[in-house]
């Protein structure tokens, strides 16, 4: 129930977003995604979410999936401009080469803003 309510209303609300943005002389719908292992479907233990654990590996392809999910999301509700921040530990755990080449992805340290790093004011949209 709760996974069809935001399948349905997230594209919604973008779309209701993005209909504001270009009232307030913005061009298209910029979408801001900050992700974190934490939260992720399927991740469960601390193992999953330390590098060098014995399911990390599996854990950042969950994450980089999740992503991807946001991605499209945001693309299919007229997102134009997707920017999205791996804001877990290190902050080089999304994989790179399998994120969506529709989003810019910022990753690795220092972000002096961490989880928000890249967000300003131009943003319809943010996704944690």
């Amino acid at each position: 129930m709760k996974t069809a309510f935001i399948k349905f209303f997230f594209p919604v609300l973008l779309v209701l977003i993005g209909f504001a943005g270009p009232a307030f002389g913005q061009q298209g719908l910029r979408v801001y995604i900050s992700v974190d292992m934490e939260g992720v479907a399927g991740v469960t233990t601390s193992d999953q979410v330390t590098a060098g654990g014995l399911d990390y590996q599996m854990a950042r392809m969950w994450m980089t999936q999740e992503a991807n999910a946001a991605i499209q999301g945001a693309l299919d509700a007229g997102a134009t401009h997707v920017l999205v921040n791996d804001s877990h530990g290190g902050m080089r755990n999304i994989l790179a080469h399998e994120l969506n080449p529709a989003a810019r992805l910022i990753t690795g340290t220092p972000k002096p803003l961490g989880m928000m790093q890249g967000i300003d004011e131009t943003f319809d949209a943010a996704i944690f």
